[in-house]
């Protein structure tokens, strides 16, 4: 099966949707599709940097890919080759093998299906798949929202299979946008190139908690903080991420207002092989999250399940989906500090409930892996498109 894999991955920048391309594009390759990209920064050949970052990946070579990169970073110089390097990818020829198009955006969905109709290709021909991620029409306003509302109707019009990351999102999306005549529900897992269950070394002087993620609005980093001014001294904050700048120095003065400049610790952002090191320790994970309309999906939760760490978590619906109260995590009552604190605190002083979480995330981990995920969803695909019944 052929793959092009439709999103825009500019290097060398990593952000957390380039870093997914690149897991997802890298396992589909390695269970042997064949995974065309189209990343900027990178032209490919012996000075490309994309083995580099494979590595940081946790993959012991680069992958299988195959690389159409460009040098250009400059917004619309890259959009432009993009459009045109899949331009080269969509046509009649590629009716020698089974081919397909993949996008985890609903802009890129939209021009693989635009491409097609203009190539004068049946969906037979060549398949769209939308990995739907959030409903990106309701993160915004205005005419931006009406605008992104009409791709998105397009997309779960036209696309032939939408895959939802949730059955979260599958149920808010179709209480909002058309049903798609084709759907799949299928977790995003985590790197299990590089994430694997953690030996723990405990400190009864101390409980250890953890943040990774985002400092953006809508994590919770802010009830985060406050909450831990409600806990007693022996509590301790680690927050991995460092983006964007202005949550950064946000939740900075934050911290200093609150005096808890001895007990908060910012790490900035590390790359992912970094992770294991600074979670070695940790006794709780916690994903202080204060929306129900956004990261239907969190991938940090999938990631203290695969450390095996214990995890204290706001009540979220993407979170009680895949985790259970008081087995997997425990979970705030509401999403304010003072329920995160308790919640917190209850987990921190349980060390049998503590060692029981990690019991239940090493087991439940197994079924999560983002390696897993790719041979399933290669899978469908191979059974929805290129089946000898449907030739």
């Amino acid at each position: 099966m052929n793959i092009n894999y439709c999103q825009r991955m500019t290097f060398p920048g990593l952000t957390a949707h380039t870093i997914h391309s690149c897991i997802a594009a890298g396992n589909l390759a390695e269970q042997g599709a064949v995974v065309r990209i189209f990343p900027s920064g990178i032209k490919g050949g012996e000075h490309s940097p994309l083995p580099a970052i494979y590595k940081s990946l946790g993959f012991s070579a680069l992958p299988p890919l195959h690389i159409h990169g460009s040098l250009f970073r400059h917004k619309g110089l890259y959009s432009l080759f993009f459009q045109l390097a899949l331009w080269s990818f969509t046509s009649r020829r590629q009716r020698q093998a089974p081919t397909l198009c993949y996008a985890s955006s609903v802009k890129e969905t939209v021009l693989a299906l635009k491409l097609r109709k203009l190539r004068g290709l049946s969906s037979k021909e060549l398949p769209v798949v939308f990995e739907a991620h959030h409903l990106i029409s309701k993160l915004k306003s205005g005419s931006k929202s009406r605008e992104l509302f009409k791709l998105e109707q397009q997309a779960f019009t036209e696309a032939d299979l939408v895959i939802f990351i949730s059955d979260e999102l599958k149920k808010k999306a179709a209480d909002y946008l058309p049903v798609p005549h084709s759907s799949l529900v299928s977790h995003l897992g985590y790197n299990d190139k590089i994430i694997t269950p953690l030996t723990f070394t405990s400190d009864h002087n101390r409980i250890r908690l953890t943040y990774v993620g985002s400092l953006q609005y809508g994590k919770g980093i802010e009830e985060l903080i406050r909450a831990m001014s409600q806990l007693p001294d022996k509590y301790r904050l680690q927050i991995i991420g460092g983006q964007p700048k202005h949550g950064f120095e946000a939740a900075s003065a934050l911290v200093s207002d609150l005096g808890l400049q001895s007990r908060v610790h910012f790490t900035g952002q590390v790359m992912q092989d970094n992770l294991p090191d600074l979670l070695r320790d940790c006794d709780l994970f916690v994903i202080p999250i204060t929306t129900d309309e956004d990261f239907f999906c969190p991938m940090k939760m999938y990631e203290g399940i695969g450390f095996g760490l214990p995890i204290v978590a706001t009540p979220q619906n993407s979170l009680r989906e895949i985790m259970t109260d008081g087995k997997n995590a425990v979970f705030a009552k509401d999403f304010s500090a003072n329920a995160l604190a308790a919640a917190i605190r209850e987990a921190g002083e349980n060390n049998a409930l503590r060692d029981r979480m990690r019991e239940e995330n090493i087991i439940l981990g197994r079924e999560l892996k983002s390696s897993t995920r790719a041979k399933t969803i290669l899978d469908h695909l191979h059974g929805q498109f290129f089946s000898q019944k449907n030739n």
